[in-house]
């Protein structure tokens, strides 16, 4: 029997007669309502990571969460989430030998896996709950020493080991130990071995790629296969983190579902095998400075597959204004009109001839010329937008060109594959489609200005009736971007002028008088989840994973989070959320009422799905009546509850920036040095605001102590991101 989650609703906005405003937040909070039968909820699929020096953490709390053989039901989070409902998305996926049967299996089999990782990645995060989804427990732990992660095996006791982003060679007792499988997800086709795989598929203009899973054995990536899958590499240009963030890792979970039938049902892996024919793979040598560094005599075309292939880490090597940088963020400038083209002409290759929106123009050989946007000096451990790690405005070149941007309408359907442009739109049937593909999903002070100013113009458009929020191809947003900050001379003054302009983006969807979508393309974390829930509407695919939390960074957070969360999902919930550091799947946002709708299984057909369904809510009479009423008069009481939201979220972040906790976890997030542990809320902590009035329950979101063992407790990692939303690739 399908079972339901009950969640409470809690409108902010009183409802005033007279006032249509007030009446359509009461209206849009009925849509977003879920009927809840009266039925056993289950848990909310999450277990605390385990510091391995801390005793009282070890056997009893797994003897705790585990489910086997009880009928115990474990609230971590105080959180009643549903089971999978009929209108869950189920991934498709093709069938193995065997794989029906362990299907079956599964439902009377609980594992225990241990995911031990370099860090808690995009690949990591989604194996995490892919594995919760089938009923397995996961527990989470970083590699830091090879004596630390003995101790945490010889602690926490696991079925299966696996490792979904691990760059450490395994101990001979671990990967030898075959009561205990050692999985190691890699990033290549069967036979492919090696530390640069996705490096040298990319440079080496691979059609076709994979992943497989493998069991450690002595010499690496050479064990047994238990799964394999590959994909053709489709899109126009993606770069290293992009190819693992979305396709390696949707393939993955396809391997990760056949290894977990064939282990339940006994299916034994079988040996790499190169005589056979089918195995295209082979062993290559990791990839060498050498191999990324830029020729500037070469052309735009092969500089930009160079640096793809070590995009976002750790970058092509080159000279640019005589000093040594890593480049990121390669756009070739493909149609460049006269003017420009002398100016190519006119300059020598490796010369800085333009600039726009922070990124730089540089020439290349053969006549033309590349777009770079982000760059790292090789003396710095921060990545920033090219002109600010380049140049203080006491050093900008003496007639440095400030090229224009493009017009940001582009016919429907087309990307700006020819230049280089991070706001762009599509129309269509009085829709507008707003795309935003900042990298990484981090939003500076001017990125956040850019795009309100666009808001507020579509806002003001009567030629377009329904506004729909894309975000970019890999992330959503990730909210506020914490390289800028880190580098201002200020970090505290630059934060606080970076809240207050993400969350003038934010009022723009809120008060927008437009019927406005976000449609969550890729994965949203802290701010950017916040900035999503604005909308009257929110949709994303099965493969989506969200982050709604600032705790990582010891933010309170803004954006509007203590209107928009509580009114989706209950203060309850809205508490638990914004107190834990763990992310939730798709199939869970949904349950909580965040998102509202899954379009399909994943983001390869989610486009023409959002398409469609913008078009029908255009079309819909309910919808049609709403968009009339946001139209009319303004609510006095819906502009105040706002403006007092967003008063009292920035009265808490303005004593959060100049806490010692944010500046220090900031700092670590940015140079990806150890982070101190986080404070999760403690119980009693009173948390109160015109949307959001509760007090902290003892929770296993809340009791205890979080400490910094030799298992680092796990938070933000990985390439530069917003709001302490962990993002980043392999």
């Amino acid at each position: 029997m399908n079972t339901h989650v009950a969640v409470r609703l809690t409108p902010v906005v009183p409802p005033a007669s007279g006032e249509s405003l007030c009446g359509l937040q009461t209206k849009l909070t009925n849509r977003l309502q879920r009927v809840a039968a009266a039925s056993m909820p289950t848990a909310f699929p999450v277990v605390r990571q385990l510091p391995v020096d801390s005793v009282h953490t070890g056997r009893a709390l797994m003897q705790k969460v585990r489910l086997r053989n009880t009928g115990t039901k474990l609230v971590p989070f105080n959180i009643t989430l549903a089971r999978a409902t009929a209108e869950q998305v189920k991934t498709e996926r093709p069938v193995a030998v065997n794989e029906e049967a362990g299907m079956a299996r599964q439902q009377q089999v609980q594992l225990r896996f241990l995911l031990v990782c370099d860090a808690f990645n995009s690949m990591s995060q989604r194996t995490k709950l892919e594995i919760e989804s089938l009923g397995h427990e996961a527990v989470l732990g970083v590699w830091e020493t090879r004596a630390a992660t003995l101790a945490m095996i010889k602690q926490v006791r696991p079925d299966v080991i696996l490792c979904p982003y691990l760059t450490k060679f395994i101990p001979p007792s671990v990967y030898q130990n075959r009561d205990v499988p050692c999985i190691i997800v890699h990033p290549g086709i069967e036979g492919d071995r090696g530390m640069s795989s996705i490096d040298w598929a990319l440079l080496d203009g691979a059609k076709e790629w994979g992943v497989t899973l493998l069991q450690a054995d002595r010499e690496m990536d050479a064990g047994p296969i238990w799964a394999t899958r590959t994909f053709l590499i489709e899109r126009d240009h993606p770069t290293k983190s992009s190819l693992y963030r979305i396709e390696c890792i949707d393939a993955a979970m396809e391997c990760i579902h056949e290894f977990v039938a064939k282990l339940v049902s006994g299916v034994q892996p079988r040996p790499l095998d190169y005589s056979d024919t089918n195995v295209k793979g082979r062993l290559r040598p990791k990839m060498l400075p050498k191999d990324r560094t830029i020729n500037w005599n070469f052309s735009a075309e092969e500089i930009a597959r160079i640096v793809r292939g070590c995009d976002s880490q750790p970058g092509a090597m080159a000279t640019v204004e005589h000093k040594c940088v890593y480049l990121f963020g390669a756009h070739v400038e493909k149609v460049p009109d006269r003017n420009l083209q002398a100016l190519i002409y006119d300059h020598q290759p490796g010369d800085v001839i333009g600039c726009r929106d922070n990124a730089i123009l540089i020439r290349c050989g053969h006549q033309t010329a590349i777009w770079i946007s982000h760059i790292r000096i090789s003396t710095s451990l921060i990545k920033l937008p090219a002109m600010m790690a380049l140049f203080t405005t006491a050093e900008l070149p003496v007639g440095l060109l400030h090229i224009a941007a493009p017009d940001v309408l582009l016919p429907f359907g087309h990307w700006p594959t020819y230049t280089f442009q991070e706001i762009f739109l599509w129309r269509q049937a009085r829709i507008a489609y707003l795309w935003f593909d900042f990298y990484n999903g981090a939003m500076n002070t001017e990125q956040c200005h850019r795009l309100a100013r666009i808001v507020t113009a579509l806002n003001q458009d009567e030629s377009i009736d329904v506004i729909v929020f894309m975000g970019g191809r890999d992330f959503f947003s990730n909210g506020i971007h914490l390289n800028t900050i880190e580098a201002a001379e200020d970090p505290s003054a630059e934060s606080w002028r970076n809240i207050n302009a993400m969350d003038d983006f934010v009022k723009c969807i809120l008060t927008s008088p437009k019927l406005t979508v976000s449609a969550l393309v890729g994965n949203a974390g802290a701010g950017g989840v916040m900035a999503a829930l604005a909308a009257d509407f929110t949709w994303t695919h099965a493969s989506a994973v969200l982050h709604p939390t600032y705790k990582s960074m010891d933010l309170f957070g803004s954006e509007y989070w203590t209107y928009s969360l509580p009114k989706r999902a209950g203060s309850e919930v809205a508490h638990q959320l914004t107190s834990s550091i763990d992310p939730v799947s798709a199939g869970q946002a949904h349950s909580l009422g965040l998102i509202d709708e899954i379009l399909c299984k994943n983001r390869h057909s989610f486009l023409e799905n959002v398409v469609r369904r913008a078009e029908e809510l255009a079309r819909d009479p309910a919808s049609l009546q709403l968009m009339e009423e946001k139209k009319g008069t303004s609510c006095p009481e819906f502009v105040a509850t706002l403006e007092s939201c967003r008063q009292y979220e920035l009265e808490k972040m303005r004593v959060c920036f100049a806490s010692e906790g944010y500046n220090a976890k900031r700092h670590a997030f940015v140079t990806k040095s150890r982070l101190p542990a986080c404070r999760l809320g403690e119980p009693g902590d009173q948390i109160t605001s015109p949307g959001l009035s509760l007090i902290a329950e003892e929770s296993e979101a809340t009791s205890g102590k979080v400490t910094n063992g030799s298992l680092r407790v796990l938070t933000a990692s990985g390439a530069s991101g917003g709001g302490g939303a962990p993002t980043g690739g392999r």
